[in-house]
């Protein structure tokens, strides 16, 4: 198991801060959700006004080119009316000349040449003569006017169709310029509803800075928290146990955690000497290899969620066990699940339907969002009936791995890669039986969801991708704790087991120089024997009836110095308590600056190799 491996959050002012600027976080997040529901629907809008400006511009288009082609036809109507006029002009004074020269000597001259004549048949003659030219003249005369008013006639049609199409043309540019005005309007919300958004990013980067700031802050005394709890705020250790005054005493010791397996702290301090997160690995995990292994699907109990599943991003389907839908919900839709007195699982969307399981199965690029915590997590949500009503994520390991909640964001790539390493062996290792696979707490590993993912994070995720932890073909069960003290323990050894041999003994005990949590060395205040014995019995672990008047201890220590279990020797005799008894009763009998953190302890600085007490 991997009770302890959590990076704990820690009870001070900062931790406060943090829970404001995440909330904050949470609520600028919604504001973006809401931002970008607003500008799909005003690029929807925008979307239907450019058709709708399509269209026009398309018909003002086919309008300007009708005009175009009617203003063509006007210019060689035009065209050709002036030649007409031309050629009308020029007959008129050709028929006014040739009328001229004809009459130009008067009637008189006409009735002479007619009577002139020397017989009746060049009377005849003469008279035809003449009688054509005058009926030339009249019919040329008539022509000239039928062509003028054709001509009249043919501009005034031209004049027409152009004015018809005027008002058209008016029309449509009016239409035009109406959407125009729209589509320029909605663009400018559009452009509004951007810069809102880009403002609440901006805004979000800002406050995911800080809290990476305190973060950052927070890694400092973040692994006392899970003991601290209980008693108040954590402290600022040196790095030297003090000595206690003469006739007081103070416990000193190292480490937090059970301290099996990869050491955080000590991952954070290798990479911080730059070393690479393969040999963090194989220094934590002894005669281990990295490996390929396959995606797969991490099933993870989510213990605060409630019965209440809400579609996010997307729409969702909703199945039975079998795999066949029910109903399909829209985006942001919530589905409330409950549970019938025979176990079986019903939703108030369902129809009446119901199964022992049932899955809401977000669309494509969607998220699930619980009631109870309010996160989102990527992947299916199934609900269980088989013991109580349990929300199952069913993800993809690699997405499940960009949720955990390890270790710090701030901390470097390699020290998250060599993580993320771990945690992907320990959840293959697992898989299987059951209606879940690993927890979402630190009885397995801290699972946040997609809430949790950071760009770091996900770049550690990137960087180990496909990669596991191997011993001799198989894979590890790869548990890790929050800081050994500077020597990691055997897993046999801490539960239960003995440690002769280690068992397994890729999970033995092995020198760690590069631990640097706060709790790496701690220590409590100096107080009085008869103190400490009120805590002891306070907690449960001390008989004064049986052993008397506390006079000191002798610890029972393992191969890592570890101590398995504690005598508290009186004038009266002694009483053992298990070390995990001990701890627990005298921290619960303490004051509340009065913490053991560890089984590496002891009761006074020491000289050895490894000065821890």
């Amino acid at each position: 198991m991997c009770f302890g491996a959590a990076i704990p959050v820690a009870a001070d002012s900062t931790q406060d801060q943090l829970q404001q600027l995440r909330a904050q976080e949470a609520s600028q997040r919604s504001q973006l959700d809401q931002l970008a529901q607003q500008k799909r629907d005003a690029q929807g809008a925008l979307g239907q006004l450019q058709a709708q400006l399509d269209a026009a511009n398309a018909d003002l288009s086919g309008a300007y080119q009708q005009l175009q082609k009617l203003q063509a036809q006007v210019k060689d109507i035009q065209d050709h009316e002036n030649q007409l006029q031309a050629r009308h002009e020029r007959r008129v004074r050709d028929f006014l000349d040739a009328t001229r020269l004809t009459y130009k000597k008067g009637t008189s001259q006409w009735m002479v040449y007619l009577f002139n004549s020397s017989n009746f048949a060049t009377f005849l003659d003469r008279l035809a003569y003449v009688s054509a030219i005058a009926r030339h003249d009249v019919v040329e005369a008539e022509r000239l006017r039928q062509e003028r008013e054709a001509i009249a006639k043919e501009r005034r049609k031209t004049e027409q169709l152009a004015a018809e199409l005027q008002p058209i043309l008016a029309q449509i540019a009016a239409r035009v310029s109406d959407i125009q005005g729209s589509y320029h309007a909605q663009a400018l919300v559009e452009s509004h509803l951007e810069q809102q958004q880009r403002g609440q990013l901006l805004a979000l980067l800002g406050t995911q800075h800080k809290e990476r700031e305190l973060e950052a802050a927070l890694a400092a005394s973040q692994a006392a928290a899970e003991a601290a709890a209980q008693k108040g705020a954590g402290r600022a250790y040196g790095s030297v146990c003090p000595a206690a005054p003469t006739g007081m005493i103070s416990f000193c010791g190292h480490g937090f955690g059970h301290g099996v397996g990869l050491g955080q702290y000590g991952a954070l301090g290798m990479a911080q000497a730059g070393i690479n997160w393969q040999k963090i690995i194989t220094n934590f995990y002894s005669g281990a290899n990295l490996g390929p292994v396959p995606d797969e699907t991490v099933r993870v109990h989510l213990h605060a969620a409630g019965s209440t599943i809400t579609a996010r991003f997307n729409g969702a389907t909703i199945q039975d066990q079998a795999g066949t839908s029910i109903v399909h919900i829209a985006m942001d839709t919530a589905v409330v699940f409950s549970r019938n007195p025979d176990g079986s699982i019903t939703c108030n969307l369902c129809s009446g339907r119901s199964g022992s399981q049932l899955k809401m199965i977000p669309d494509s690029q969607g998220l699930f969002q619980v009631s109870g915590s309010g996160t989102r997590y990527r992947g299916e949500a199934w609900v269980d009936g088989s013991n109580g009503l349990v929300v199952v994520n069913h993800v993809n390991l690699e997405e499940y791995l960009q949720g955990l909640a390890e270790v710090p964001s701030s901390w470097p790539l390699n020290a998250i890669a060599a993580q993320i390493s771990a945690a992907r062996t320990y959840a293959l290792y697992h898989l299987g039986g059951g209606v879940y696979d690993v927890e979402d707490t630190i009885s397995s590993q801290v699972y946040g969801g997609f809430d949790r993912e950071t760009p770091q994070q996900n770049a550690a995720v990137a960087a180990t991708r496909g990669q596991a932890v191997f011993f001799q073909g198989h894979l590890v069960d790869a548990v890790f704790s929050s800081s050994d003290g500077g020597h990691t323990e055997c897993a046999s050894a801490e539960w239960g087991q003995g440690e002769n041999p280690c068992s397994p003994s890729y999970l033995r005990g092995v020198v760690d120089n590069y631990d640097v949590s706060p709790l790496h060395t701690w220590y409590t205040p100096p107080h009085k024997l008869s103190e400490v014995q009120g805590y002891l019995m306070a907690g449960g672990v001390y008989n004064a009836g049986q052993c008397g008047v506390l006079d000191h201890f002798t610890f029972v220590r393992d191969a890592s110095d570890r101590a398995r279990s504690v005598q508290m020797t009186g004038d009266r005799g002694t009483c053992t308590a298990k070390v995990n008894d001990f701890i627990t009763g005298l921290n619960k009998g303490s004051p509340q600056d009065f913490v053991i953190y560890g089984e590496m302890f002891g009761v006074a600085p020491g000289q050895r190799a490894w000065p821890y007490f």
